[in-house]
């Protein structure tokens, strides 16, 4: 229920606010990263993108070979398509569902590459750079290691910690799908506190139902 609080809140002040009625403003721009981020502005049917997407390449060198080229050609397209940005947004969710559509292949890669940033453990800043050798599979076990003892023995787990996990599952899915050509690392960094409380709490879990066995032997 607090979630369906949250996001209906959520959709509600954008609807009274900028006259959106959606959670977010960038569903589209996110999509459309999906293939930005593998250089396939071609994958696209509507010629007004294409051109813009062209013309803004050709006069700004840091956006080649840039994902982002799509968000910083969104000036030229509210222009071009004389819409909003809410507006503009919507638009280029239909040409990405097409290019999905048309173009599986690529969303698939994106979507694997995708997952792997999102479940690598995120690198140390240069200092403690050396440690990260250390870290790495520790890490990667915080991130996975509750998540697959909960599926391979599920009726094990209480159902908040079986609701909690399929709320994990279906976040980090919708991220993936809807914005993992953006940055899927920084959405890693959000998931990561409760990907490693469901690891803690799976382990501490098992022990004690362990202990309980042994101690009833």
């Amino acid at each position: 229920m607090p979630p369906l609080v949250l996001i209906g809140g959520w959709i509600i002040r954008n609807g009274i606010r900028y006259g959106f009625w959606g959670i977010s403003t960038v569903t589209g721009f996110n999509l459309c990263i999906h293939f930005t981020a593998m250089n396939k502005i071609d994958v696209f049917e509507d010629i007004i993108l294409k051109q813009a997407l062209s013309k803004h390449l050709s006069k700004c060198p840091i956006c080649v070979n840039s994902r982002f080229v799509i968000i910083h050609a969104a000036p030229d397209l509210i222009t071009e398509w004389k819409l909003p940005f809410p507006a503009v947004s919507k638009k280029l969710e239909k040409e990405a569902f097409k290019a999905i559509i048309n173009h599986l292949d690529i969303f698939v890669k994106s979507i694997i590459k995708a997952t792997i940033t999102f479940f690598k453990p995120l690198p140390f800043p240069g200092g403690f750079a050396p440690f990260f050798t250390v870290w790495f599979p520790f890490g990667l076990l915080l991130k996975i290691g509750g998540l697959m003892l909960i599926l391979f023995m599920l009726k094990r787990f209480s159902y908040f910690i079986q609701i909690l996990t399929v709320f994990s599952i279906a976040t980090i899915s919708l991220t993936l799908i809807v914005a993992g050509g953006a940055e899927p690392g920084r959405y890693s960094f959000s998931m990561e506190p409760l990907l490693a409380l469901l690891t803690f709490v799976t382990i501490y879990s098992l022990c004690v139902n362990l202990w309980i066995v042994k101690k009833n032997k």
